[in-house]
């Protein structure tokens, strides 16, 4: 791989990293509003549990930030390691904000209007 496209992709990795963590800060957010407001104890237990997940989540991320600037000085194939750890992490977080989506819309759902 040429320098200036191993340069790009790792550009392009960092920037997907920032852009978890603002997702991960946005996320929070939310579920503050919702321990605020929420009286249910169930779903106290559920925010929480997404709480520790963003925090595990960010932990995660700075862990991937040493992986991928340590990888610029690796060889290709140690470098591609790298490159899938934060492709694992890619698909997880994914699937971690589609179940906190669900929990966000159960909690802030409108109730279907009967005619």
């Amino acid at each position: 791989m040429r320098s200036t496209s191993k340069s790009f992709k790792v550009k392009n990795w960092f920037s997907e990293l920032k852009f978890y963590e603002r997702e991960i800060h946005n996320c929070e957010r939310s579920l503050e509003e919702i321990l605020q407001r929420s009286q249910d104890p169930k779903d106290q237990v559920r925010a929480e549990h997404f709480q520790n997940q963003f925090i595990l989540q960010r932990l995660h991320l700075q862990y991937l930030w040493k992986q991928l600037r340590e990888a610029l000085r690796l060889p290709a194939p140690q470098r591609e390691a790298a490159y899938a750890k934060a492709q694992d992490y890619r698909k997880f977080f994914k699937q971690l904000l589609q179940e906190f989506d669900k929990f966000l819309h159960e909690y802030f759902a409108i109730p279907q209007l009967n005619f």
